[in-house]
């Protein structure tokens, strides 16, 4: 069993390599997936996205805040079987504002420089994930929890 630092340092290291997370969302109890491209804050308390507010997924994460993200470190190699390390995210997502919005785009554009334009544009919407917890699952079976209490 990894300790908390341990697990922390492999969140981090994972986080800030992977540029895309797979999202999940619901409508109606009907599962929807989307690709995005995200950040993490240093305290690991908070995930950022953007999307416009046009969009499926963000009408979906209207009616429903609570998701689940997936990043993982495979390659698509046979070797996977043996390193991977996926991480599912848990939280609640809502649209960010103010100060806030404003720090959490920046991390967001250090990240991915090459979305500035799309993230500055009018109707996008900058997207805070509260994580309530991490599963780290290490060769398909390994699984450590880190979890945040709603007081932390």
């Amino acid at each position: 069993m990894k300790s908390i630092k341990e697990l922390k340092n492999l969140i981090s290291k994972i986080g800030s390599k992977q540029l895309f997370a797979v999202l999940a969302t619901s409508n109606k109890n009907q599962p929807y997936t989307s690709l995005v491209a995200f950040a993490l804050t240093e305290d690991l308390k908070k995930l950022v996205f953007i999307t416009p507010r046009d969009t499926r997924k963000f009408q979906y994460l209207s009616e429903n805040n609570r998701v689940s993200l997936m990043i993982d470190n495979s390659e698509n190699q046979k070797v996977d079987i043996s390193k991977a390390v996926g991480i599912t995210i848990t939280g609640k997502s809502r649209d960010s504002s103010g100060e806030e919005r404003e720090n959490l785009l920046n991390l967001f554009i250090t990240k991915h420089p090459q979305m500035n334009e799309f993230a500055f544009s009018k109707g996008c919407s900058v997207v805070s994930v509260d994580i309530n917890r991490y599963d780290v699952v290490e060769r398909f079976q390994n699984v450590s929890v880190l979890e945040f209490s709603k007081n932390s």
